[in-house]
Formats: structure tokens, sequence, C-alpha cells
């Protein structure tokens, strides 16, 4: 087994998705594309993942090669990657509309407190009044453990100010938490990605689309518009 803040710490994104100026690294714009990349990543139960056994958390190293987890898996890999672009970023244990029990990422900024879905790559501010995460049961980082002791776990009236003993028990009690060794590895590897073969697919596949448009409506003359095909690539 392993302490839930070892899964927890900084980790690289491909480099596509990192600003060379360090000033926009944390604009919102900037982290959404971190956060849709880790949703486009096939969400699997680990149920089906390892057959007869529990909730079980793959490493982001391992998620990546898998190329499928569960909630866990999307919210720790978002986590690290916000933590590596110099954001406060915690993991949230709760609620949500679908989902059930699920995990987001708090992140703490400029703007005010921003929730983070992983699964979707969709983030709301916290002011916002309504959210489909719906009920905050705990939040951790490589730290600690905070468990939400307010009279409420509705996250829009939450106070998360983790510093605060009367809203958050803290596991490790004291000023100081002791320096667990994260189990992640350091530094990612990616797969260059093969632009021309992503065009020649791209390509390829708006073309079988186009035709079997076309051959369904054998009767009818089919006429494409050009700026839609623009906006439906991008």
């Amino acid at each position: 087994s392993v302490f839930i803040t070892r899964y927890i710490g900084p980790q690289n994104p491909p480099n596509e998705l990192v600003p060379e100026d360090r000033n926009m690294r944390k604009s919102l714009v900037e982290l959404q594309k971190i956060a849709k990349f880790v949703s486009l990543i096939p969400y699997y139960q680990d149920s089906i993942a390892f057959s007869g056994s529990c909730d079980i958390w793959a490493t982001s190293e391992l998620f990546l090669k898998m190329l499928a987890g569960d909630e866990e898996e999307h919210a720790i890999l978002l986590c690290n990657y916000f933590l590596y672009m110099g954001i406060d970023s915690y993991i949230i244990k709760g609620i949500g509309i679908p989902e059930g029990e699920t995990c987001y990422v708090l992140t703490k900024q400029m703007e005010g407190n921003v929730l983070w879905n992983p699964s979707t790559g969709d983030y709301h501010p916290q002011s916002r009044p309504y959210h489909s995460l719906v009920s905050v049961h705990f939040c951790f980082n490589n730290e600690n453990i905070w468990a939400n002791i307010q009279p409420y776990d509705d996250p829009g009236r939450l106070d998360f100010n983790f510093n605060n003993t009367k809203n958050w028990k803290t596991f490790f009690a004291g000023k100081e938490s002791p320096k667990l060794s994260t189990v992640q590895v350091s530094r990612l590897d990616y797969i260059e990605t093969n632009v021309p073969a992503i065009q020649t697919l791209e390509s390829n596949l708006e073309k079988m689309l186009m035709d079997k448009i076309m051959e369904w409506r054998e009767r009818h003359v089919t006429r494409w518009n050009r700026h839609c095909r623009v906006v439906m690539r991008q």
C-alpha cells in the first residue's frame, strides 16, 4: 500500500503544452489546454483493468503507458502537471454529478480558487453558484490530508483555508508534516508527435465521412460548407 500524499509531486506535461513565457504558465487559458489533454485519456474503471481487485491507484507513468485510468489517475496527473507549472494545487475527494464518488483538482490562484474536472477538462471558479462537484469530503497534496469538518460540504460555500483548524482536520498535526518520498518519477517521457501522420489520418477520416454522407444522400446533391469544415476541425 502507498500513502496517498506520495502520489503528488511536480511532473512535466508534454513540451507542446508548456509556454516558453513563464508568465503565461499560470493563465487559465494555458492551464485548460493541459486539463483538456488529461481529459482525452480514456476512462477505465479499476474493476475492469485489474480483475478481482479493489481500488488501485496507478502512478502517472503507468497511467500514461496504459492510456487508461479512472478518476484518481486523471486527477493526480492533472494536479502534478499544475504543480510543475507553479500552481498551488490539491486533490479533492467528493461527490460529483453525474460521476458519483470522484476526484477534482483545486487550484489557488490570483483569480481565486478554481475547481477542475479532470475527466472533462472543464473548470469553474469556486464563486460560481452551481458546480458539477456537489460535495467535498477531504483534500490532500504532497504534504498533508485535510478532512472537511465544516457544517456543509457544498464547494461553493466552503472555506478552503486549510490552516483554519475549525474547518479542516489535518492528518498530520503540528506545523511540520513528515517529508514522505514520492512514488512518481521525476520526469515523464513522451513520444514525439508525428504531425504528418496525424494530418494524413485527419484527411482520410474527413474523406471517409464525406463519402459516406454523400452515399446516404445519393438522391440529393450534397454541398459542403467550407467554413463549417474549418470550425469542426478546430
